[in-house]
């Protein structure tokens, strides 16, 4: 008959219509759930510094160098990755970035590390996993280079929500 099958080793005869049905019903379900995977709560930010003094500026903290950006936090967030690009520091310069945050009341350093450009990879991944805050974190780069005046510095960064 058209429409049904036989299993072999069974004598019961089955309706394709209903394994039909449930094909289907097993599509609407995946779809359900890559929709929802596709609903990432977060926010990202990317853009560039530009003109930073990087060699004789003074950043936020009082340190050497120049405030390159700072992820807002309204609530508590997760920090996923933050990334601060060297690319257009002068070649053989010691890059130093910085991580401030508040710390029971006060700012605090919270991270500090020093790359050599051309020896180090551009991109510096200052924070890879997760670093939960309900406080700004603010980042500072500072270049040894006396001639890294007026650099631009590119940066990304994603963090989400978690109330």
């Amino acid at each position: 008959m058209p429409g049904q099958f036989y299993i072999e080793g069974h004598k019961e005869k089955l309706d394709i219509k209903e394994l039909l049905t449930k094909v289907a019903e097993l599509k609407a379900i995946a779809s359900g759930i890559a929709e929802q995977a596709d609903k990432w709560p977060g926010d990202e930010l990317e853009d560039t510094a530009t003109g930073l003094d990087l060699n004789g500026g003074v950043a936020s903290s009082g340190g050497p160098g120049a405030d390159v950006f700072t992820i807002p936090a309204t609530g508590r967030i997760e920090v996923l990755c933050a990334i601060i690009s060297m690319r257009n520091a002068s070649a053989g310069a010691a890059v130093t970035v910085r991580a401030y945050t508040d710390v029971d009341g006060s700012e605090g350093l919270v991270y500090s590390q020093a790359f050599t450009k051309g020896a180090d990879p551009d991109g510096i991944m200052v924070i890879n996993g997760n670093f939960g805050t309900n406080e700004p974190i603010r980042f500072e780069m500072h270049s040894s280079d006396a001639g890294d005046t007026s650099v631009d510095v590119p940066y990304k960064a994603i963090w989400r929500e978690l109330e």
